[in-house]
Order: C-alpha cells, then sequence, then structure tokens
C-alpha cells in the first residue's frame, strides 16, 4: 500500500502531465533543460540530501 506521500506525488505528476513542460519523477538534472521548461517531482526526505 502506497504511503500518503507517495500517493500525493503520484496525483500531482498525472496532474501536471498535460502541461507542456517536461514532467519527471525521482530523475537527475539533465544535462539539457526544454525550452518549454522541467519539472521534477522528488520524493526525498532531508536526511538523503546532505
Amino acid at each position: 500500500m502506497p504511503t500518503t506521500r507517495e500517493s500525493v506525488l503520484a496525483a500531482l505528476h498525472a496532474r501536471l502531465q498535460p502541461l507542456a513542460a517536461l514532467t519527471l519523477r525521482d530523475e537527475v538534472l539533465p544535462e539539457r533543460i526544454p525550452a518549454a521548461g522541467l519539472i521534477i517531482l522528488a520524493m526525498a526526505n532531508q536526511a538523503s540530501r546532505r
């Protein structure tokens, strides 16, 4: 069963898909950012960012 955080991120990702900007989940920053923009949704907690 997905956590609340995972459920929210999945719903947000689905809602952002129709935008012109490229929307990714848990991906690293690409070398080039598309002209239309880029949105990366990450499920990292503060401890893993250090």
